[in-house]
């Protein structure tokens, strides 16, 4: 009975594995003719539920790969090369997580996958011509990196330099400002002082004016008689005329006087 148990045990794992066999051929036919959506199905189909078949594995990141599912093909590659005992399998596995890395741009990841792909199986070419390629990529990541920081400090400098420049114009304007309203106020001064020097000069010459037209005006009424006076030319007149008379007077008085002393002698004469 025990020995019946044993056949019929090995028969059942034939039976197994047969059956995976046939899911993993069904699988690689699927993913040569680029069914990789279902090749992924039958390699997990063919996947053992108490013990992981890392070459499986292996072959469903592949799948997720060629999908362009990076995180879970990810994922899968990093199970097999912590899981795997193969060194081949390690080997392969490092190399296709190296090209998973680059197209998810992590550079720095896929260049240590390919060292370790590198150290497995050193005489790997297409590992060491895709680490070139990475350091390559890095290089120039560096320095557009570093050009960037340049252009940022560079455009960071600029700005600041308008702005030390703005706010100097400012400056410069509000000192302008200042000056042009300080000029404005003593333009408004001297337009004062100037329109009150205008009006007191103005003032002057009407005062001048009219000293100039009454000294004018006197000096046409000069000899004008003004209504109950005597003008000066009269009065110098008058008094040459009482002048004469007076010499007249004089004379007449003096002949008189002569002729009175002449009568006397002639009548002390009779």
């Amino acid at each position: 009975m025990r020995f019946l148990l044993v056949i019929l045990l090995f028969l059942s794992l034939g039976l197994i594995a047969q059956s995976n066999n046939g899911l993993v051929r069904e699988g690689n036919e699927l993913y040569q003719q680029g069914k990789y959506e279902l090749a992924q199905e039958k390699y997990r189909e063919a996947q053992g539920k108490d013990e992981v078949d890392y070459e499986l594995l292996y072959n469903q990141a592949n799948t997720e790969f060629r999908q362009e599912k990076y995180d879970e093909a990810k994922s899968s590659f990093e199970e097999v090369v912590n899981g795997s005992d193969d060194q081949y399998l390690k080997q392969k596995t490092y190399h296709n997580l190296g090209n998973t890395l680059v197209k998810s741009q992590d550079l720095e990841g896929a260049k240590k996958a390919y060292q370790s792909s590198l150290k497995l199986n050193p005489q790997d070419a297409e590992s060491r011509r895709n680490l070139m390629i990475i350091n390559e990529m890095l290089k120039q990541q560096q320095q557009n990196e570093e050009q960037e920081n340049k252009d940022n400090q560079d455009q960071e400098n600029k700005e600041e330099n308008q702005d030390k420049e703005g706010e100097g114009e400012d400056q410069k304007n509000k000192q302008d400002q200042e000056k042009s309203e300080d000029g404005d106020k003593n333009d408004q001064q001297e337009k004062g002082e100037q329109d009150k020097s205008d009006e007191e000069k103005k003032s002057e010459s009407e005062e001048s004016g009219e000293k100039g037209e009454e000294e004018k005006e006197g000096q046409q009424n000069v000899g004008e008689p003004k209504e109950g006076q005597i003008s000066k030319m009269d009065a110098e007149q008058m008094l040459k005329d009482v002048e004469q008379n007076e010499d007249e007077i004089r004379k007449a008085l003096l002949l008189q006087k002569m002729k009175g002393v002449e009568r006397k002698e002639i009548d002390k004469e009779w």
